[in-house]
């Protein structure tokens, strides 16, 4: 029986071949569905941000419609409501709006919630969210939106 050299290279190299697209077609594999792993990760990340800065910001209308209207009782059991939510905010807020925060809860406590410097600070972590959330560039300043929520907010400070 005579050997030929070619026919024992060419089914070596057809089943390396075949070994070489196989590890590279499952790397690939692995490496997308990491890839969108990683994206369906961020998109929840993303809802829940988006969530709880929506509860957020519709406790910050409750309170300013309360300020104006001078009800003491009411804004205490609001300011327990922002500390029950705390936590997940504390987990999904950027740096910059968790930082803001803090300065917001500093300045109620120790100005008093219907202070200017308290308010601005308040809307100051607003703002921060805006831009956390995509609006980076957000020109949004404090009297904008006290106006939304309050028309004669200046009666109001």
């Amino acid at each position: 029986m005579n050997i030929n050299i070619t026919t024992l290279v060419i089914p070596l190299l057809s089943i390396f071949g075949s070994v070489i697209l196989s590890v590279l077609g499952s790397f690939l594999y692995l490496r997308q569905a990491k890839i969108d792993l990683k994206k369906e990760y961020e998109k929840r990340f993303n809802e829940k941000r988006w969530n709880t800065y929506n509860i957020f910001t519709e406790n910050v209308i409750k309170v300013i419609k309360l300020l104006s209207e001078e009800h003491d009782n009411s804004i205490n059991d609001l300011n327990l409501g922002f500390q029950k939510f705390v936590a997940e905010f504390l987990l999904v807020g950027s740096d910059a709006v968790v930082t803001s925060y803090k300065e917001w809860r500093v300045l109620s406590h120790v100005n008093g919630p219907r202070e200017r410097e308290t308010m601005e600070a308040l809307f100051n972590v607003v703002i921060e969210m805006r831009k956390d959330l995509g609006n980076q560039y957000t020109k949004v300043k404090l009297q904008d939106l006290l106006g939304m929520i309050v028309p004669n907010y200046r009666r109001s400070l």
